[in-house]
C-alpha cells in the first residue's frame, strides 16, 4: 500500500529505518523508495531525486561512494547509548489482559554493546482452560501447554537469566504487570530492575507516527517480525527496535543509562525545545 505523498515526516522515518535496518551494507536509493512508497521495486535513477529530498540535508546520514546510503559513523552511535549496559528485553504472552489473567509464554533477548545475544524462551501452564481467542491470536494450544512447567518453576529461571539488567518491553507496563506481579505472588520474588518502555520511547523519538504499536514501529522501521504473538518472536523485533533507538539517542548524545530512561519521559521532540538534553544527567538535564 502506498504512502501519501504529503505525510513527509512519515516518509522520511520509513526512508531512515531502512537505512539503519540494513546496517553497514546501507541501502540504495531504489531499495529506499521501494518501501516508502510500496512500490515493490524502483529503479534507482527513478528513486534518486525523491530519496535526495528525502534525506540529502539530513546530517545523520551519508553515502558512500558505492551509492548506497548509511548512517553516518559518528562517536558513541557505532555502539548505541549506555553501551555497558545489559538490557533484557522481554514479551509475554497470556491468558488475557484482566487483573486475573496468566501468563502462558514467555521470552527474552539479552542485548549488551548494541548486539542481541543469548535469549530465554518458555511455554507457562496457566493452570486454567485457554481462550478460544487466544488461540487464535498466539497459535498457541491448550494441547502444547499440556505439560509445560508452571510459572512457580519458570520464573526464578527468569529471574537468573535478567539478573540485574534494564528489563525491556514494548509497552512495558503490561509485561512488568504480569512478570513482576506473578513473581512477587507466586514465587515471593521482588525484582527492582530499571524498566525500559520502547513505545514510550517510540512517542519522543518518533512524534510523527500516528500510532505506536509493535505493528507500527516495526513497519516504520523496516523491522520484520518472525512469528508475531509468540513471545520469541517479538521479543527479538523488540530488541531490533531498541538497538535502533539507542542508536538514535547516541547520535543525539544521551550517551548513559540515566539519560536513556529519562528520555521515555521527556516532552517534546529530541534535541528542540522541551527536548532531551545533550546528556541527561548533567547539569541543566
Amino acid at each position: 500500500m502506498s504512502h501519501p505523498p504529503t505525510d513527509l515526516p512519515r516518509l522520511k522515518e520509513l526512508a531512515l529505518g531502512t537505512i539503519v535496518g540494513r546496517g553497514a551494507q546501507g541501502a540504495s536509493s531504489g531499495e529506499i523508495a521501494a518501501l516508502v512508497t510500496g512500490a515493490g521495486a524502483v529503479p534507482d535513477r527513478l528513486a534518486e531525486p525523491m530519496v535526495l529530498s528525502l534525506l540529502g540535508a539530513d546530517r545523520r546520514i551519508e553515502r558512500g561512494e558505492d551509492g548506497r546510503w548509511r548512517l553516518r559513523a559518528a562517536g558513541p552511535a557505532a555502539r548505541g547509548a549506555a553501551p555497558g549496559t545489559t538490557f533484557v528485553v522481554v514479551d509475554v504472552e497470556t491468558t488475557g489482559t484482566g487483573v486475573d489473567d496468566r501468563i502462558i509464554e514467555i521470552a527474552a533477548v539479552r542485548v549488551r554493546g548494541g548486539e542481541s545475544r543469548e535469549t530465554f524462551q518458555s511455554l507457562v501452564d496457566p493452570e486454567r482452560e485457554l481462550p478460544p481467542f487466544i488461540e487464535a491470536l498466539t497459535g498457541i494450544t491448550g494441547l502444547m501447554l499440556e505439560g509445560a512447567p508452571a510459572v512457580r518453576a519458570v520464573l526464578p529461571r527468569f529471574a537468573e537469566f535478567l539478573g540485574d539488567a534494564v528489563f525491556v518491553a514494548h509497552n512495558a507496563p503490561f509485561d512488568r504487570r504480569f512478570v513482576f506481579g506473578q513473581a512477587e505472588r507466586e514465587c515471593s520474588i521482588r525484582f527492582s530492575n530499571p524498566v525500559l518502555c520502547t513505545r514510550l520511547l517510540a512517542r519522543r523519538l518518533m512524534p510523527d507516527l500516528a500510532y505506536r504499536g509493535l505493528d507500527a514501529v516495526t513497519e516504520a522501521l523496516g523491522v520484520r517480525i518472525a512469528d508475531r504473538h509468540r513471545a520469541l518472536g517479538d521479543a527479538r523485533a523488540t530488541a531490533e527496535v531498541l538497538r535502533l533507538f539507542l542508536a538514535r539517542l547516541a547520535e543525539m548524545g544521551v550517551t548513559d543509562l540515566p539519560g536513556v530512561l529519562a528520555a521515555q519521559y521527556r516532552k517534546g521532540r529530541p534535541g528542540g525545545g522541551g527536548g532531551l538534553p545533550g546528556k541527561l544527567g548533567a547539569p541543566g538535564a
